[in-house]
């Protein structure tokens, strides 16, 4: 049932979500049933919401400089500019009484504490914003209606609210709005390697996707991919990360592609909107074709990014299969349901 008085757009994976969320009594936001109920417009509550948790990350950075503290009935608090300690002899020797460092010490465990909490809290909450925005373009009938492990939420809570970076944060929430769809698209595994992952491997995943036809990088015409910045030594380093396998086979795995139909060979690359469509009016012999093969962890990585296919390398492939005897066309693709795709516009190479 809608929990919106109109059609809201991705109202079915949203819903999902925020069940998710409320079954684990995750609050300090509003929910899409408590805006509707006030009767408030939403873009006009999440804007306050995106004014309180930056104000929540300001008061956190006080608390770790030291110029506000919480005091012992949770309030915040200023905190006087630190005075240089002085320890005074006391009388015949003895040594200073040691109860204002202490207690000194204890409310600056309980900041330090605090502090860190809030910034998580924070964290958790602005990915969950924008897991919003990522189920706004997911249609109703993509979401399925099994719900979300909750071994698997816990483990993405916990690192999400590690996540300080605003691009870090749109990867955990694609990772959130992805499982929700979907429950088990995404391993644990998964969920650890985006943990660990820097900017520059982000980076190098980012520029090998474009390659990416049908779950491989197809390794010919390597002038292409290195003048695009992937050298070989970065298709190593990607399969280190466990992204792509048989870089260590010379010139790549083979991939045979064969034809289904007896009488001629009709076949396609997809890469990321655009398709190359080839024909032949034999079918044999198989099109063998060097390349390597995504990992099922690669598969899941790239499924969280929007990439753009090298149209230059794309012209390229097409080139090399037309000196198998067939003719090609390329173009930009749509799904048309049930697995099966349309083209939209197709051009002669």
């Amino acid at each position: 049932m809608p929990v919106f008085p109109e059609k809201f757009p991705g109202e079915g994976l949203l819903t999902k979500v925020w069940e998710t969320l409320t079954e684990k009594g995750i609050g300090g936001l509003a929910s899409p049933w408590q805006i509707r109920r006030e009767g408030r417009a939403r873009t006009d509550v999440r804007r306050e919401e995106l004014l309180m948790l930056a104000q929540a990350e300001r008061d956190a950075e006080a608390i770790r400089a030291g110029r506000m503290s919480l005091d012992e009935r949770g309030r915040l608090v200023a905190l006087p500019p630190p005075e240089t300690p002085k320890l005074l002899p006391g009388p015949e020797g003895s040594t200073p009484a040691a109860g204002g460092q202490t207690s000194d010490f204890i409310r600056a465990t309980r900041d330090e504490a605090a502090a860190r909490l809030i910034q998580e809290a924070v964290n958790l909450r602005r990915t969950i914003l924008l897991a919003e925005t990522e189920s706004e373009s997911v249609a109703d009938a993509e979401v399925t209606d099994r719900p979300i492990d909750p071994d698997w939420f816990d483990q993405w809570r916990s690192h999400a609210e590690t996540v300080s970076d605003d691009a870090m944060r749109r990867l955990w929430a694609s990772v959130l709005a992805g499982e929700a769809k979907e429950p088990g698209k995404y391993s644990l595994r998964t969920l650890s390697f985006v943990r660990e992952l820097s900017k520059p491997e982000a980076d190098m995943i980012a520029l090998a996707a474009s390659f990416v036809i049908d779950g491989r990088i197809i390794y010919r015409h390597m002038g292409v991919l290195g003048e695009a910045g992937l050298a070989f030594e970065m298709l190593v380093d990607l399969q280190d990360l466990g992204i792509i396998s048989g870089v260590e086979a010379v010139g790549g795995m083979n991939w045979q592609v064969t034809s289904n139909d007896p009488e001629r060979f009709v076949g396609s690359f997809l890469s990321h909107g655009k398709g190359l469509r080839f024909e032949r009016s034999t079918s044999s012999p198989p099109l063998q074709i060097p390349a390597f093969t995504l990992t099922r962890l690669g598969r899941e990585v790239l499924t969280l990014g929007t990439f753009e296919p090298n149209d230059t390398y794309m012209r390229a492939l097409g080139a090399l299969i037309k000196t198998h005897g067939f003719s090609v066309k390329y173009g930009p693709i749509r799904a048309v349901g049930g697995g099966a795709i349309g083209w939209l516009t197709a051009e002669d190479l």
